[in-house]
Order: C-alpha cells, then structure tokens, then sequence
C-alpha cells in the first residue's frame, strides 16, 4: 500500500515522468525474474569449486556430501549441490563478509529440513539467500528513489539491476562460496548509500548503507581494502562539505577499518604463503614485459637467477618443483612495485596493455557451470552481456575499455544542472572504480585469473555503460529539508 508520501510523489509528475518511472520499475523487477530463474534452475548454475571454495567452507566446515569427492580437492569441472555438516577437514578458515550470506543460507536450509526431513544442505538455499539480500536491497532503494522524485536515479537501478546484477557474469557466483558475490553486493550498497546520504535528512538511519557497504566491501576480499579505504575517503570529502560532519568521519573509518583489522591481527584474509605466491606472480610478470629484466632484478636487489620467473607464476611446475628466487620471500610488495615504477615505469604500462583483454571474459571459463556436466557452459541456458563483450574484436574491446574516465569527466565538465552534474559525478565515480580495481588485481597478483581478479572493474565497466542515457533525463526530485 502506498504510503501518502508515495501517493504524493506519483501525482506531483508529469506524463514522462511517470512513464519513465514505470519502466525502471519494470526493469527492476525484470532484473529480479531473470536472477531468480538461474538460481532456482535445473540443473543447478554455477561455478564449480576451484579450490578456492575451500577457504570459506573451512569456517562452516560444510563439505561436498556426493561419494567419491575428495574434499581435501577442488571439483573444477562441475558445480555439486549437496553439502553436509557432518565432516571435518583441518584446513585454515579466511573469514570474508560473504560469511554473512552463506552462514543465513545455511541456517534456512536447516530450518527446512526440519520441515522435509532431510539431512544435506542444498547450494540453491545459499544461493536463494543472496538473491533474496539482493533483491530487498534494490527494490528498496528504487522505493526511496521514487519517494524522493529522482526518476535518473530510479531509471540507473532499474538498469543496472536488469542487465547487470541480474547477469550470469555476477549470478553464477550466488550458488558458491566464492567471495565475488559480496565484493558486488557491498559495493552495490555503499554506491546507493551514498546517493541516499546525498539526498536524505540528516539522521542516522540513512548512513547505515554507506557505513555498511564500505565495511562489507573490505571484508570481501583482501585485494578490496585499498577500494573500500578510497570510498571511505572520497564519501568523506564529500559529507564534509555537505556538511554532514559526523557521518563523513564514520565513512572514512568504515572504510579504513578492515585494514584496521587486517594490520592488528584480528582479521586475517590471507596467509603469508599467500601472499609470497602473489609476489612471484607479479614478478613473473614484471619480467615478461620488461625491456631488461636483469636491469630490472638489479634495481630490485634480486639475484639474477630470478630471471627464471620471467613470464612464470606460482603454478607453474617449474616454480612449484624447484622455487626458484628465493630472495623474493624478505622482499615487500609495495617494494617491489615502487622501485618499478622509478626505474621502470614503462613496465608497468606495458603489463596494463597485456591485462587489458585479459579481463574481456566477465564469465570465467576456467571452471564448469553446469551441475552433472563436465565444464557445461550457462550460456546454455540464459545469455549474457559478457558473452557479447567476448565477441567483440580486442582492438574495440580496449577503446571501449579506455572510454568511460575521460567521457565522463567531460561530461562533469559541462553538466550545468545540479542533477546532471551529481550524474556524471556518478558515473565518473564508476569509472574510478573500474580503474582502481584493475589496477589492484593486476599489481598485486600479476596477470594470473586476471579475469576473475577484476571481476569488480568488469562490473563497474558495464555499469559506467548503461547509467550513460540516463544522463539526459531531468529530475524532479529536491533535496529533502534537513
């Protein structure tokens, strides 16, 4: 039922704004139809476990329940459904926000197998509590948007939730327990939180979006706590000048928080084997595209035998058989690249150039999606913008790619109306984050699963895509009395 706030806004429109309202609503739910039809589908779509599952299922200690299946394994070539709580495995947990949704999903497959008797917990329900997370969330905030008159904002949710949270690129991650799901969730949150800090009365309850969102999204992941310290910081510049001085000083400890976490100990995303396997990635990249890699070594204070790592990573036989470099193990990552980028710099433009169609598969091809089939592809069963993006040749691929940041800051250039200028302010934001992301996965890990790494930059790219028509439309919202 219509609240007289809603009713006020529906009848306070024009005819173009109402039909621009009822097509973001009908994208919106459009969005919500095409996310639940792949995870409730059969068979059941998703990505299969790489290995990498493993980190989050240690913490639940939740293992495959199907006989035959090493858990102590990845099953790479096909997604399992059944899961059971029965065994143990002495394996590290790395605690990450998406503990959130699994744990839930786990917690509602239990309560309905009070109800039906049975003993397994079934993927689908955890993928179920993502999308209904999800869901809530952006039905929400298209709520809000329509109660405060911002037809631009409404239109941009419509369309980022019909063609792009509710693609395979981000829904196949939703029956997993991969972390990818809540870098976008958060984000996701934290973008919307910010607009509504923008546009809401001062009260607290409205920065609890942005607050959550910011630290959410440097729990995800660990190579997403430099993204969720740069939002923080940016959002807080922002209040500041608002001014909305107390949430501005939350949004930038939120955001610096879980690198709080991560340097006093009581967060520990990664281990340092981890962490040494990303050093030899992006020194085995480092050397592939340097013009002297010994001149390189040299400058880093590295034997030269660790030349042999040149286009190698932590994979490869070679480097698993023999470690070679180890040198590299006292040397610090931030090192490493700082000394690049002095002696070096084009090294480190020349990585770019390579990473760039690298990160053209936003569906990941490494690992099967389809249950019961060896590396099936969902494309079987529902399409996706980024089989589109694959067709396309490479050399329009990173045109495209280099577009967005100098479109949009133009565009922020030559915005007059203030919510033409909070638009493409927007979307310069989304561009920064298309950037930021991909530099991080590519400095911190090299070009290994460079695809999967900048998943988020990938997402934010297509995004930065589809709020671009909503430039023109004029709003009639106003900002509401403080």
């Amino acid at each position: 039922m219509a609240t007289p706030t809603m009713a006020a806004a529906a009848n306070d429109m024009t005819q173009l704004q109402r039909v621009v309202c009822a097509l973001a609503f009908f994208l919106l739910f459009l969005g919500i139809g095409r996310l639940a039809s792949l995870v409730l589908h059969e068979p059941l779509l998703g990505y299969a476990n790489s290995y990498d599952m493993i980190r989050l299922q240690a913490c639940h200690q939740i293992w495959p329940a199907d006989k035959g299946v090493d858990i102590t394994d990845g099953t790479p070539q096909a997604p399992l459904r059944r899961y059971t709580l029965d065994k143990q495995l002495d394996t590290p947990c790395f605690p990450s926000s998406e503990l959130l949704f699994t744990g839930s999903g786990i917690a509602l497959a239990q309560l309905k197998n009070r109800v039906t008797g049975e003993t397994l917990v079934s993927l689908k329900m955890i993928g179920l509590t993502k999308a209904i997370f999800l869901c809530v969330t952006a039905l929400l905030a298209s709520l809000y948007f329509f109660r405060q008159r911002m037809q631009q904002a409404m239109l941009v949710n419509g369309l980022l939730m019909a063609g792009v949270l509710s693609d395979p690129g981000i829904t196949l991650y939703l029956n997993t327990f991969y972390t990818e799901f809540s870098a976008v969730y958060f984000l996701y949150l934290a973008l919307i939180g910010l607009v509504v800090a923008g546009t809401a009365p001062r009260r607290w309850f409205y920065g609890l979006p942005l607050l959550a969102g910011l630290v959410g999204l440097g729990l995800s992941k660990p190579q997403h706590l430099p993204l969720a310290l740069l939002l923080g910081t940016l959002a807080g510049m922002w209040l500041w000048r608002q001014p909305w001085r107390p949430l501005a000083v939350l949004a930038v400890l939120c955001g610096a928080l879980p690198l709080l976490l991560q340097a006093s100990g009581h967060w520990v995303p990664r281990s340092d084997n981890m962490a040494l396997a990303n050093r030899v990635n992006l020194l085995g990249a480092l050397l592939a595209d340097s013009p002297d890699p010994q001149a390189l070594l040299k400058s880093l204070g590295l034997p030269a035998d660790c030349g042999e790592l040149a286009g190698k990573n932590w994979y490869h036989p070679v480097v698993q058989s023999r470690q070679p470099c180890q040198a590299l193990a006292t040397r610090s990552h931030s090192k490493l690249l700082l000394l690049t980028a002095s002696q070096q710099p084009a090294t480190l433009l020349a990585m770019a150039k390579t990473a760039i169609p690298m990160v053209q598969q936003w569906l990941f091809p490494l690992y099967g999606q389809v249950e019961g089939k060896t590396n099936g592809r969902a494309a079987e069963y529902q399409r996706s913008l980024g089989q589109a993006v694959e067709r396309m040749p490479a050399v329009l691929f990173t045109l495209l790619w280099l577009l967005p940041l100098p479109l949009y800051l133009l565009a922020l250039a030559l915005a007059r109306k203030t919510q033409q200028q909070g638009h493409a302010a927007f979307c310069v934001l989304l561009a920064l984050i298309q950037w930021f992301v991909f530099a991080v996965a590519l400095y911190g890990d090299g070009l290994v699963d460079m695809a999967k790494h900048a998943h988020l930059a990938m997402t934010a790219w297509l995004a930065s895509y589809l709020a671009l028509p909503c430039m023109l439309l004029r709003n009639t919202g106003h900002r509401a009395d403080e």
